[in-house]
């Protein structure tokens, strides 16, 4: 029987599309390589909502105030540093007005002490089951195409007299 591992390193989400970065192990060959996925389709809802729970870990670990901003979480890395392994969170503060500020966070799961460490590793669990529905079913909105209308198929719509 066949054994693959996949672990996921990278989860990002640029102008509604996701972005993953992950290893695949064979334990047959011992064969390992690294996977760039790139979704052709928007992001559904789920993903959105998991990765934006880590908005929660974000505020507690480097202890943000967030006031007349909106947190938006963007995408996370996990490497492997020794029987450690290092979190950075990519963020942004949107106040609807001005340009966004770009944060970045950085966790060490296995040194850094956190109170929630059982909830972090939940969220992130949450984040990469939705990511792998995507690369390995295809995931999206429930729907085998996206109907694209332009200005010339208004013209197609009977109007109400």
């Amino acid at each position: 029987m066949k054994k693959v591992q996949i672990t996921i390193s990278l989860l990002s989400v640029k102008d509604g599309f996701l972005k993953a970065r992950y290893e695949v192990f064979n334990e047959n060959t011992g064969d390992n390589h690294v996977v760039t996925y790139e979704n052709g389709y928007p992001v559904h809802p789920d993903f959105n909502e998991a990765l934006q729970r880590m908005g929660y870990h974000l505020v507690k670990i480097i202890g943000l105030e967030v006031t007349g901003c909106e947190l938006i979480i963007t995408g996370y890395q996990r490497q492997n540093c020794g029987d450690t392994q290092l979190l950075t969170v990519y963020a942004r503060l949107d106040n609807h007005l001005s340009a966004c500020n770009n944060i970045v966070a950085r966790f060490c799961i296995g040194r850094d002490e956190y109170d929630s460490l059982d909830l972090l590793l939940e969220d992130l669990s949450a984040c990469e089951r939705e990511a792998m529905a995507y690369i390995e079913t295809g995931k999206r909105f429930g729907q085998g195409a996206f109907i694209d209308i332009d200005d010339t198929d208004l013209y197609t719509c009977p109007t109400a007299a």
